[in-house]
């Protein structure tokens, strides 16, 4: 099995496939230096399989190469950043 994360800009989303079947999707908006982190979704048959935390991951790793700041309004992505001390160099809010 392979995954894969597609930027669907136009939907303002990531959206995550386990081979051809999106499993999961990570909803954002974009305005100006700022990336917002609404909401993280995993298929209930798909969770705990970590694809959630690929998806904050992809979204704040997109963040960081576009230098945007990045405001997480989303609760899972806020649980992650507590547990990934490595991204603290990130200029995040949460709202």
């Amino acid at each position: 099995m392979s995954t894969r994360i597609e930027d669907v800009a136009d939907r303002n989303r990531l959206e995550l496939y386990e081979d051809d079947t999106r499993v999961g999707e990570l909803h954002y908006q974009r305005a100006r230096d700022i990336l917002v982190l609404e909401h993280t979704e995993v298929d209930p048959d798909q969770q705990g399989k970590g694809y959630a935390g690929q998806l904050v991951q992809a979204a704040l790793n997109q963040a960081k190469g576009e230098h945007r700041r990045v405001i997480v309004v989303c609760p899972y992505a806020k649980a992650w950043l507590k547990r990934h001390p490595d991204y603290a160099d990130l200029d995040y809010t949460h709202a």
